[in-house]
């Protein structure tokens, strides 16, 4: 598949458009996640931040949330 650009559609070409920085570090992303109490942190590890998420929710439906706020975050960036 061609594509134009693989950066981020909301920064002037700065950052590439990974999964990790769609969902998680963005600040679009990390203004998401903030609404609902969660702090993202920096690390670049996946299932790290997974974790750190969980213990932040701290509440036994957390993957629920997760892809919720995931989901959102992708149909607000691409509709």
């Amino acid at each position: 598949m061609h594509i134009q650009s693989y950066n981020c559609a909301l920064y002037s070409n700065s950052f590439e458009e990974t999964v990790e920085h769609l969902f998680l570090q963005c600040d679009f992303a990390r203004e998401c996640w903030n609404l609902v109490g969660v702090t993202v942190p920096q690390s670049q590890d996946p299932f790290q931040v997974l974790e750190v998420v969980r213990a932040q929710l701290n509440v036994p439906f957390f993957m629920e949330i997760i892809f919720i706020m995931s989901w959102r975050i992708w149909t607000v960036r691409y509709n």
